[in-house]
């Protein structure tokens, strides 16, 4: 892929994360908000693999900056960026190096979980939210429960369905590519003959 393909698809991507990162911030729906935290990494691992993993880096940074400066609310948008992201380059990463199923499903899983981690620490540096505060935050619960079990359980489970899904959705339209390319060179070579 060219120099100028790349960074157009990137931008694209950017704008496309930035799009549903709006729409998940001020969406009024809990609902909207998970499915659209769930197809953001669908994205930039689609990229990873087209493109590369340092375009792929520079993308998600850019990414991050930019909802940074669109985000009104907090840094909630690191905490909705920056694990999609990094888990969509993450499995770009594992197709390229040609992972198996469960490698990929647990190294996503255990990523997605330290990259939560990561974002909520972040967040805390420079404001005076704790992380049990920011996962109630992302999963818009209610300040009566203070159980912070209930919170850690349902962000790993929230991070091990989305790797799931992420990588058996992936794979399923990477062997679709596949076939549909071969189908086209084995088209090509017969019609030359």
């Amino acid at each position: 892929m060219s120099k100028v393909r790349t960074i157009v698809f990137g931008g694209l991507i950017a704008a496309i994360h930035i799009s549903i990162l709006l729409i998940a911030l001020y969406a009024p729906s809990i609902f909207i908000d998970y499915l659209l935290m769930f197809v953001m990494p669908f994205f930039m691992a689609m990229y990873v693999i087209k493109c590369g993993f340092v375009p792929g880096l520079i993308v998600g940074a850019a990414t991050v900056i930019l909802g940074l400066f669109f985000d009104f609310t907090l840094f909630r948008s690191l905490l909705l960026l920056l694990p999609t992201l990094a888990t969509g380059i993450i499995y770009g990463l594992l197709v390229k190096f040609k992972a198996s199923n469960y490698t990929a499903v647990y190294v996503l899983t255990v990523a997605n979980v330290g990259l939560f981690f990561a974002s909520a620490g972040l967040i805390s540096l420079f404001t005076e939210i704790d992380f049990i505060m920011n996962v109630k935050e992302i999963f818009k619960l209610h300040e009566t429960v203070h159980s912070s079990y209930y919170a850690m359980l349902l962000l790993v489970g929230y991070c091990f369905l989305q790797s799931f899904l992420l990588h058996f959705i992936m794979k399923n339209q990477l062997k679709r590519m596949k076939s549909v390319c071969i189908y086209v060179v084995l088209q090509c070579i017969t019609i030359h003959m």
